[in-house]
């Protein structure tokens, strides 16, 4: 009776999931974009913010086992190349979409990362082994996360060791890093260096250093913006 119900739970997930990657493939637009932040702005106008939306839809669809060459794939990554040439001419890349775009990348990419994730629902409950492989990245994808990887080790803030959105429009706190744009930071730094990108070992340090000192004695930080 286990055994059938874990097989009932993971059919009943998959299903979930096909209805999701449905529904995100459903949203995409003629351009390869998503629907986000820049749609409501006026003509001419962008949301630097819109990369990392629609790289989070591509990581989302890789981590459900939609392959890199998928049509509403290829066509999303175009917009988020496009997109992201746009953002680098104006001077408006930010870390958030440069780390969330990285670990799209990754998804996609990385044998290994897509194979782990891709229907995990149907091996609910199993336990396989599988040898560690190397991404596969197209040469234009591999220039662009040398590129966003040295773009996020320069933005980190050296004296204190973190990240942070600019400004405070996201409510983020005040104050030099704070924890949010952080953790993104090293979330796309540790998927380009697992893809064999050069991180130095002082950047993961200093972070370290950050979010520890941001932690409260007792381990909890109730005013933390996540």
């Amino acid at each position: 009776a286990d055994a059938a119900e874990r097989r009932a739970l993971g059919e009943q997930v998959n299903a979930a999931i096909d209805k999701g990657v449905a529904w995100l493939k459903s949203r995409q637009k003629s351009t390869g974009a998503f629907p986000a932040y820049g749609d409501k702005l006026p003509p001419n106008t962008y949301s630097p913010m819109d990369l990392g939306v629609n790289a989070l839809v591509l990581l989302t669809l890789a981590k459900c086992g939609v392959p890199a060459d998928d049509k509403v794939m290829a066509k999303g990554r175009s917009w988020c190349f496009s997109n992201y040439a746009n953002m680098k001419g104006l001077k408006k890349v930010l870390v958030y979409p440069s780390s969330v775009l990285l670990m799209a990348l990754e998804a996609m990419y990385n044998p290994e990362a897509r194979e782990e994730a891709s229907t995990a629902a149907s091996r609910y409950g199993s336990s396989t082994t599988r040898k560690r492989s190397p991404c596969k990245y197209p040469a234009q994808v591999a220039a662009l996360v040398d590129e966003l990887t040295k773009f996020l080790v320069r933005t980190q803030v050296g004296k204190v060791g973190g990240w942070r959105y600019p400004g405070v429009e996201a409510g983020a706190p005040p104050g030099d890093a704070e924890i949010s744009n952080t953790q993104y930071a090293l979330l796309g730094l540790n998927a380009a260096a697992r893809c064999g990108a050069t991180v130095p070992a002082e950047v993961f340090t200093k972070a370290l250093a950050y979010v520890l000192a941001e932690q409260d004695q007792d381990g909890l930080d109730a005013d933390l913006w996540l």
